[in-house]
């Protein structure tokens, strides 16, 4: 398993800040004519990667998006990446893909294929969809979608091998890719995950795929999810009991927001104070306490109960 694609929104500090510190651990930008995605200016960074940000409304943030290739050409392991994402920028990620590679036959399409035509699996979703590609008469390989492109998860499962050599690469053997794409708060709970588990996400995330998607024996028995699950799918994805993802309510306090100050802002703040003063820079502060949202206000109450105080 491997983190094939990152894509999210930091919203804590000045958009020029983080994109000075984007620049640093990105690489180069190449500005585009135009924004994207509601944002008025956009840039390309490690060939096919997306950076994105408003200057005039700070507040919708700066928006990254790394496809595999982008990942690719940064040369860094994702995994840093990711982490780096959480503690440095505070990332809320928006997307991201977990992908699983057959180099050794274990997966056969055709095998999958009349898996699919005789419902012989069980899925939290309804409906496949099967894409054929051909050109010239000649199959480009197959592709199955699991759930569908607006929802916050999605598995495929398609021919890689046939997928490159159609690209023009002179590529020899098998290669069958499963991913799943996750999206929204699910995303970012996978984020998490990974994030917290650096070294057993892998595992955990086979297990992930198992509990969304589970190929399965015919039997007699009524319930198809007592099936045996097929011996192809298990070797695949390791043996691996089925897991879920579960949410948990984050709380936000003064430190975290202590924490994002220091590594944030601390260094904007003195360079406007040296010019400005003390008292312009404490003005512009305390014009600010009606911009509080609940958020700001209910970690306020936290603290001040914490220390015993009433607010």
């Amino acid at each position: 398993m491997k983190v094939d694609w990152l894509e999210g929104t930091i919203l804590d500090g000045h958009f020029k800040v983080v994109l000075d510190d984007l620049h640093d651990l990105l690489g180069d930008f190449q500005g585009l004519p135009r924004g994207m995605l509601g944002y008025n200016h956009a840039a390309i960074v490690a060939g096919s990667g997306r950076v994105c940000w408003n200057d005039t409304r700070d507040d919708m943030g700066v928006h990254v998006s790394l496809p595999a290739t982008a990942l690719g050409n940064l040369g860094v392991c994702p995994v840093s990446l990711l982490a780096t994402f959480f503690e440095r920028f505070g990332m809320k990620f928006t997307r991201i893909d977990l992908a699983g590679d057959d180099l050794k036959g274990v997966l056969n399409l055709d095998t999958i294929d009349k898996s699919v035509r005789d419902v012989h699996f069980v899925s939290r979703w309804r409906k496949v969809k099967r894409v054929e590609d051909f050109e010239n008469g000649k199959s480009q390989g197959r592709t199955f979608y699991f759930g569908s492109q607006s929802s916050d998860t999605q598995i495929r499962i398609y021919d890689k091998a046939a997928e490159r050599r159609a690209a023009g690469e002179n590529f020899v053997g098998h290669w069958v890719r499963v991913e799943i794409q996750s999206r929204g708060d699910r995303a970012h709970a996978v984020a998490d995950y990974i994030f917290k588990h650096p070294d057993s996400w892998q595992t955990w995330a086979a297990g992930y795929i198992k509990g969304y998607l589970d190929f399965k024996i015919l039997s007699g028995d009524s319930h198809k999810s007592r099936w045996i699950t097929a011996a192809w799918w298990d070797e695949f994805l390791g043996f691996v009991s089925k897991e879920r993802l579960t949410f948990s309510v984050g709380v936000r306090t003064i430190e975290d927001v202590k924490e994002w100050f220091d590594r944030q802002l601390a260094p904007s703040l003195c360079a406007l104070q040296i010019v400005e003063g003390a008292d312009k820079v404490s003005e512009m502060i305390a014009s600010s306490s009606h911009r509080m949202k609940p958020k700001h206000i209910a970690m306020v109450d936290l603290a001040l109960k914490y220390r015993g105080v009433s607010s």
